[in-house]
């Protein structure tokens, strides 16, 4: 859990703490500023889940660098969230 924020009746609750930013001067992760966000009421029904960053920079082609991937594709990574209903 990254934070959590009142809205009125609802309490936001922000997940995906992975680095997802890559820096554009060297070849590292910077923030987590991509995630997913939902009422915290759902909890309460069952509802789980995980949120993380996929690092399609080693998945791709092995030939694939941060310069490579930053110029041709993102400078950020994918992210995803896992739901179980």
């Amino acid at each position: 859990m990254l934070e959590e924020a009142e809205n009125g009746d609802f309490v936001i609750r922000t997940v995906q703490t992975e680095l997802s930013t890559l820096k554009t001067d060297t070849d590292e992760l910077a923030n987590n500023y991509d995630h997913f966000s939902y009422d915290i009421s759902l909890d309460k029904k069952g509802v789980t889940g995980h949120a993380g960053a996929i690092d399609a920079i080693k998945q791709g082609n092995s030939d694939s660098s941060f310069n490579t991937y930053r110029s041709d594709v993102s400078d950020h990574l994918p992210v995803y969230i896992e739901i179980n209903v």
